[in-house]
């Protein structure tokens, strides 16, 4: 059942910078925002989505316990919320004590393989928080980074040349 925030929330009764601030003011909503992040209601998913990237950006320790789910995010059928959870976890690297991302290291840069340049966009900028968080996977990184130059050229990921 869907709580009082994210119905709000969905019928555009509150903001997202409202939304942030009750949360920064009681972090015990934090599962709703998660839970909002599979509402059928795209106004609820991106919301919550757009509030975990703020939040995580701003108090990485306050989300770091619910980083599982956040890596769940990855997987989701909405790119958007792929790329809330990339933004999300890169900030999340900064107090990663458990090493939660050396172990999705190799998911997490498969998505240099999309076919949607945004996607792959996401994860080159998000690198380089990521580098300074953890400056030992940083070579790895280059290592993978350096692959674009061999990614074919399709319509999703921009213009093809025509030769004439």
């Amino acid at each position: 059942m869907a709580s009082d925030l994210l119905n709000q929330l969905g019928s555009r009764e509150i903001t997202k910078a409202e939304v942030f601030e009750r949360v920064e003011s009681d972090f015990g909503l934090i599962p709703q925002l998660l839970e909002g992040t599979s509402s059928s209601k795209a106004t609820i998913r991106c919301g919550c989505g757009s509030v975990l990237v703020d939040l995580s950006g701003k108090h990485p320790e306050r989300l770091y316990p619910y980083m599982d789910s956040l890596i769940k995010l990855l997987d989701s059928k909405y790119r958007i919320l792929t790329w809330n959870a990339m933004a999300v976890i890169a900030n999340l690297t900064a107090v990663d004590t458990e090493d939660k991302f050396d172990a999705i290291f190799d998911k997490y840069y498969g998505f240099l393989g999309s076919k949607y340049m945004v996607t792959v966009s996401n994860l080159v900028v998000n690198s380089a928080k990521i580098a300074t968080n953890k400056p030992y996977l940083a070579d790895k990184m280059a290592s993978e980074l350096l692959k674009v130059q061999h990614l074919k050229t399709t319509p999703h990921r921009g213009m093809q040349t025509r030769h004439s």
